[in-house]
């Protein structure tokens, strides 16, 4: 099982190290349609960072896990697909 952040997503998914997350960018003035950003979960020491989503260099990291907008955050996917999935963690009501 990967680690808990203690960060939740708008669902009321956890966020564990190791997760794709996608977090809202901008709505484009053409069409409207909403564009993303995707980071992957890393810690760095004592902190939870989020860097490029295909980066798995754990020294290079974008910025910390809560200055990127989790109030827009969804979890896509889990690194470590073990007998719990993201979408069966226990959510927050």
């Amino acid at each position: 099982m990967t680690e808990p952040t203690g960060y939740y997503d708008v669902h009321g998914i956890p966020i564990h190290v190791g997760d794709l997350i996608r977090v809202k960018h901008y709505r484009h003035y053409q069409r409207r349609r909403q564009m993303w950003l995707y980071f992957r979960v890393a810690r760095n020491g004592c902190r939870f960072v989020v860097q490029n989503w295909a980066n798995l260099n754990a020294g290079e990291w974008q910025c910390l896990l809560e200055h990127c907008g989790l109030e827009s955050a969804e979890v896509l996917a889990d690194s470590d697909p073990g007998p719990v999935t993201f979408n069966e963690r226990e959510r927050r009501k």
